[in-house]
């Protein structure tokens, strides 16, 4: 009853993991409803509000809280070092793992981060179209789109349909090209 009482003494974020069990990352500390379950058990982790995401792994992911800290709170990656993904900001920014496990969004105080596992990064803020200075959520629909919301609208970040192409050296002005069969492209250098 002590722990339940506490998990509602403040704020707190949440997130569902695979066996839909509920996590609650609160001010007062790190709680967990298990399926069919009518009250939250305290967990171990840290205390002070911070956000959760689900790895496809089936991990349970917390960062920020008070110190910015990165950590599994359960599944899989519990019993693994830590991945270098980067920190989210302190206080509690949103992280998001894609579908494919190969990427992690981040909320940032500049915009947002999508980082790859093997370390390769790429800042996306006003600079660079995004509706606001301050995003605050993160999702990925069925499409495999990305939408960030931010204080002033909705972005979408989206796989491209196009693939660029390296043409040879062309000496005219108007170069031949033709389209060829399953999707290839024919270009003439002369």
């Amino acid at each position: 009853a002590d722990d339940a009482a506490a998990a509602h003494a403040g704020a707190c974020t949440f997130q569902h993991d695979a066996a839909q069990t509920i996590w609650a990352q609160c001010d007062t500390g790190i709680f967990a409803l298990a399926p069919k379950a009518t009250t939250f058990v305290r967990q171990e982790g840290p205390a002070g509000i911070g956000r959760m995401a689900l790895a496809k792994d089936g991990t349970v992911w917390s960062t920020g809280g008070p110190t910015g800290a990165f950590m599994a709170l359960h599944g899989p990656g519990k019993d693994r070092p830590v991945p270098p993904w980067p920190l989210a900001r302190v206080g509690g920014g949103a992280m998001l793992f894609e579908r494919d496990g190969e990427y992690v969004w981040v909320t940032r105080a500049d915009g947002v981060m999508r980082a790859g596992q093997a370390g390769a990064t790429k800042v996306f803020g006003t600079d660079q179209g995004l509706s606001g200075s301050q995003p605050n959520c993160l999702f990925q629909d069925a499409e495999g789109n990305v939408w960030v919301g931010t204080e002033n609208g909705l972005d979408r970040f989206r796989p491209t349909a196009l693939q660029g192409v390296a043409f040879p050296q062309i000496y005219t002005d108007s170069p031949a090209i033709t389209a060829g069969e399953r999707g290839a492209l024919w270009v003439g250098n002369t």
